[in-house]
């Protein structure tokens, strides 16, 4: 543990304590208010007949890949990235791909656009470069998904807080289900939104690795913020 996250592991649990979560919830109720992070991921919508033009199938290229948070199958179309997901058997992966876009021809490729999401995660010169993400859902999925990436990094929100940014404050469960319906794991980070106790919640890809991105993200940060301290020391 202390390799992977760079601290002891009691201090890595202690930034995803129940008591931590809820603080972090406390203290920015209005998250929507903060200065917002820059745009660095770009929303295109899918046109509705994209699986199909002019009787031949679009094409979606993909490829496997190994994360610091667990195996991943990543798509792209010819105008961004429209899948991105983790995965623990190959064939079930690629069946979810195609599932997912029932009518494209799917080929094993690599392009620019999966070799930025990779340098993104990695951490190195794709997060400077910008993502475009193409990709499919109702007008209501594309707010939610957008509103995810209007939270500054490394504050948390609840479904409840993004209902009300929507000026739709009912709308919590809906709200849940857009989350749950993201097709983009991380770079959308759905893994931001606690339940309103401050309790993890569901996770489309398992607790244990909502817990350790967002453990993993707020000991960056904070590992970050004492390192700028220091030079004022």
């Amino acid at each position: 543990m202390q390799l992977w996250a760079g601290v002891d592991m009691r201090v890595f649990m202690a930034f995803i304590s129940s008591k931590t979560l809820r603080q972090v919830l406390d203290c920015n109720r209005d998250v929507f208010l903060i200065h917002q992070r820059i745009k660095q991921v770009k929303l295109v919508p899918m046109e509705v007949n994209f699986s199909q033009i002019q009787g031949k199938k679009r094409v979606i290229y993909y490829d496997f890949f190994e994360s610091m948070f667990g195996n991943m199958i990543i798509g792209s179309s010819s105008k961004g990235v429209c899948h991105l997901m983790f995965y623990q058997d190959i064939h079930e992966a690629l069946r979810g791909l195609q599932q997912q876009f029932p009518n494209a021809q799917i080929i094993a490729r690599q392009d620019r656009y999966q070799d930025q999401v990779k340098n993104f995660l990695a951490g190195t010169k794709g997060h400077k470069e910008g993502l475009t993400l193409h990709l499919q859902g109702t007008p209501f999925q594309f707010q939610v998904w957008q509103a995810l990436l209007n939270i500054p990094s490394g504050v948390l929100s609840t479904y409840g807080a993004i209902a009300k940014y929507l000026k739709n404050p009912l709308a919590s469960r809906a709200v849940g289900t857009a989350v749950g319906a993201n097709p983009i794991a991380v770079l959308i980070p759905c893994h931001w939104v606690l339940g309103a106790s401050g309790s993890m919640g569901q996770y489309r890809w398992g607790t244990i690795r909502k817990m350790a991105l967002i453990g993993w993200e707020a000991m960056k940060i904070h590992t970050q913020k004492s390192e700028k301290l220091l030079k004022f020391v």
